[in-house]
């Protein structure tokens, strides 16, 4: 297997990616729904804020359809193009709430930036992996994912969202370009 994602000193291991490949990256979008969902029962939130989760769950809901996933790992063509933007405009929902246990928006918000690290991360290596790959858009996807994976260790759930998006992107293009025979 080839190198996977190195991040300055630090070495991004087959092992914390198979995690999130064997749980399934769809998983955690589905997660942060039920963590949500249980949270408006559970807390008693402001109006608003009750408006931007429940707006919030609603995109999610949309994106976990099985018509952008391929399996729970790897997204189809048109859920590479749909499933960060719709991720952006939930987690911008998500930090616009005030009160509450920001616990838990919190660790949903988490939930939904690892099914982004995960899922362009699997294709990423998907792309590694395959000799037919154009080598310069792999090299753009590693650049990116390490970026995600770096905005991950800094939450800055906006920088792991839209790095997720370009890795995935580049990875999706190193898997389809024309070296292909």
């Amino acid at each position: 297997m080839k190198r996977l994602f190195h991040q300055r000193n630090l070495l991004i291991t087959g092992a914390s990616l198979l995690a999130l490949m064997l749980t399934g990256c769809r998983s955690y979008k589905q997660d942060a729904t039920s963590l949500l969902t249980d949270a408006l029962t559970s807390y008693t939130w402001a109006k608003s804020d009750t408006n931007h989760i429940k707006k919030a769950i609603s995109r999610i809901s949309d994106e976990i359809e099985d018509d952008y996933w391929i399996d729970d790992t790897h997204l189809t063509a048109e859920g590479g193009k749909r499933v960060f933007d719709i991720d952006v405009k939930a987690v911008k929902e998500l930090v616009k709430v005030d009160a509450g246990d920001r616990t838990v928006i919190n660790d949903a918000i988490g939930d939904i930036t690892q099914g982004d690290l995960g899922v362009s991360g699997t294709l990423v290596q998907d792309a590694e992996n395959d000799v037919n790959a154009d080598p310069n858009e792999v090299a753009l996807a590693e650049t990116a994912w390490e970026n995600a994976f770096s905005a991950y260790g800094s939450s800055d759930y906006f920088g792991i969202i839209g790095y997720s998006e370009q890795a995935w992107n580049h990875a999706w293009k190193a898997l389809h370009s024309c070296r292909r025979h």
